[in-house]
């Protein structure tokens, strides 16, 4: 018997910013678009003169407002942190929504209008990871309890700063000035396009958060096509007296005055990509809690991501899991949680089968994974899960 093949439904995309990052998403998804399963839908500036020549009329959208009328299913910010105070919460009731301007998360109203949202109407907040290397790195340690302080660092040239507020006027002091160092959820409004990196770190790092990340501002006039970004973190001591630490730091090539590094720029495609998920790369279980019965559907507890199924990050490690709690009424407790993992991708030129992975027993308070017995796919499981918090759980996959 001949195998019928259901044609994959495009995923339409719109994209709200047309800057250097826009341009960029844009020209790549009129070129690679269809081949990927993605549609460009519509394309939004606060300046539409900036689109003329270079963006289809029939895509240019004049009223972001209007935006439910091209039906998109995720809408991609790379404007600037004002958008997502000002539209991120209407954006949600229409389309899965990429943040490219996490800053913007650093307003804790804003943070809470985006989860009422994404819980209201049903749609996905994603979060860009931009300049920040070693995300899953750290959201790892921060989960397992291993993350005492985390730094960082951004540096380039007095030009590539767009900067607000006490920090519009800073003096340059000499070839390298220090222009703040101090809790990134304070940076973020004083510098709402250079902190990105720092939010994103702030955001991987929930037991930290935007209170207690570090971030470090430096002016320094002999990096004119540089941005350099460093990451440091520590855990606690260890049965020695020493800490656990990394230090990593990344060299990002940008043209002289510039906020966007080129590496960046690259790193938003993929993470549109992540977003819209064309090739499946991830099973989000956190997705299908809105199709289990009798789940309350309100918020009470917000760590930082609760409302995100992942802060994505496209280079995928090996097969790991992470977790964090969803967002359920009830409290957490130590209700346990049994999840069968059972998955297959397929790509052009690859196809993995992750069969038999088995079932997770989940302690939500304690935050414990313990492998259990491999059984085999049970799909009933899915909808007939326990009534108590769950978990969210990432999986990722790697050839």
């Amino acid at each position: 018997m001949a195998t019928s093949i259901v044609p994959r439904v495009p995923q339409k995309v719109g994209v709200v910013g047309y800057g250097r990052l826009g341009q960029s998403l844009v020209s790549r998804l009129l070129a690679q678009g269809s081949e990927l399963g993605l549609e460009l839908v519509f394309v939004w500036n606060r300046d539409p003169g900036r689109m003329a020549g270079s963006v289809p009329p029939a895509l240019q959208l004049q009223d972001l407002t209007a935006l439910e009328d091209r039906h998109p299913d995720l809408v991609v910010e790379v404007a600037h942190p004002n958008i997502i105070h000002e539209s991120g919460a209407q954006i949600l009731r229409h389309a899965n929504l990429l943040v490219g301007s996490p800053s913007a998360l650093a307003d804790q109203t804003t943070e809470q209008q985006l989860m009422e949202a994404s819980n209201c109407w049903g749609h996905t907040v994603f979060v860009a990871r931009g300049a920040l290397w070693g995300t899953e790195d750290i959201r790892r340690l921060d989960l397992a309890g291993g993350l005492q302080s985390l730094r960082v660092t951004m540096a380039t040239h007095p030009d590539g700063f767009r900067l607000e507020g006490s920090l519009a006027a800073a003096h340059i002091s000499g070839p390298r000035t220090v222009l703040y160092e101090g809790p990134v959820r304070g940076l973020c409004p004083l510098a709402p396009r250079n902190s990105n990196t720092m939010a994103a770190a702030a955001l991987a790092a929930p037991s930290l958060g935007f209170d207690r990340v570090v971030g470090v501002l430096v002016a320094d006039l002999s990096l004119r096509d540089m941005h350099v970004v460093d990451v440091e973190l520590k855990g606690p001591p260890g049965p020695t007296g020493h800490s656990f630490a990394v230090h990593t730091h990344r060299e990002n090539p940008a043209q002289p005055g510039a906020v966007t590094g080129s590496a960046t720029v690259t790193a938003f495609w993929l993470s549109l990509l992540g977003a819209a998920r064309p090739l499946h790369q991830s099973l989000d279980l956190c997705a299908l809690r809105n199709s289990m019965s009798g789940v309350p559907p309100r918020f009470s507890v917000r760590p930082s991501l609760v409302f995100t199924p992942r802060l994505y990050e496209p280079v995928s490690p090996p097969l790991s899991l992470s977790l964090r709690p969803s967002c359920l009424s009830t409290s957490l407790s130590e209700y346990p949680l049994w999840v069968v993992l059972h998955y297959h991708f397929q790509s052009p030129g690859s196809s993995w089968l992750l069969a038999g992975l088995g079932c997770i027993l989940v302690f939500p308070s304690s935050r414990r994974l313990l492998p259990a017995p491999l059984q085999t796919w049970d799909s009933s499981l899915l909808t007939s899960l326990p009534h108590c918090p769950c978990c969210h759980l990432d999986l990722y996959v790697s050839q």
